[in-house]
């Protein structure tokens, strides 16, 4: 490890990794203070983003203080506490997590979008999506039943045959699976991993957090989730819209 990194957070006998809960080449750790990100140089552009949209966030809702963003690929931030939604053992219930998820997800977007440094709307996501499937970012082998049996051209040309008549736009997370989301005792410390944050129709982060929750909580625990983010949010779920992003969040790099 870099001296520079050491001086910054302390000796590496105190770092502790985290696994990594999604692909890509970035490793995590922790120490009482501090996490510590690492990506390859080919990934620094989105680690720059998740400084950039790091400290924009942390002027108005609950994430992680940017210490420090190192050039050779190093991003340094406060360390919070409480512990990923997905662990449900931590938890004590699934109810509890799917719970604080949801609220969560209901007050970040809740957020005035004016003077958010995303790309925004259904035409930036596009445009993202475009360039995953160009530069074969996607592997349909990898994708879930149906979706595997296309190819990815297919599937982008689907997804936007499909595209709404309008938008409800909302500060989005990105990838608001339950490992990004940290809670105590089911209220929120605060999200991570910010760098796909945009302004993009809620249903795109309702996508990837049902996902999410189905897998690690459970079908009911579905229900509990949509049930807290419309009362919440005082709207009802549009499930063709949900459908629509669910397929757009699957070509996402």
């Amino acid at each position: 490890m870099p001296d520079h990194v050491i001086d910054l957070v302390g000796p590496l006998d105190i770092w502790e990794e985290l696994p990594a809960t999604s692909p890509g080449s970035s490793r995590v750790w922790l120490t009482d203070g501090h996490a510590i990100k690492w990506a390859p140089i080919d990934e620094l552009v989105s680690l720059t983003k998740e400084a950039t949209n790091g400290r924009w966030l942390h002027e108005r809702f609950p994430c992680a203080g940017v210490v420090d963003l190192l050039p050779d690929g190093w991003l340094i931030t406060e360390r919070l506490a409480g512990v990923p939604a997905h662990r449900v053992d931590l938890h004590g219930n699934a109810e509890a997590a799917a719970h604080g998820a949801a609220k969560t997800l209901a007050a970040l977007h809740a957020l005035p979008i004016g003077g958010a440094p995303f790309a925004g709307g259904w035409d930036g996501l596009a445009h993202l999506l475009t360039g995953s499937v160009e530069r074969g970012a996607v592997d349909a082998t990898d994708l879930p039943e149906p979706y595997s049996r296309y190819a990815p051209e297919e599937l982008l040309t689907i997804w936007r045959q499909g595209r709404p008549l309008d938008e409800e736009l909302v500060i989005s997370h990105g990838d608001p699976s339950l490992p990004n989301i940290l809670l105590d005792q089911g209220e929120l410390t605060g999200v991570v991993d910010l760098g796909g944050m945009r302004v993009v129709d809620r249903h795109f982060d309702l996508a990837i957090a049902q996902r999410s929750v189905q897998r690690n909580l459970g079908g009911d625990a579905v229900f509990l989730f949509f049930e807290t983010y419309e009362e919440a949010t005082d709207t009802r779920t549009d499930l063709i819209r949900l459908d629509h992003y669910h397929l757009g969040s699957l070509l996402v790099p």
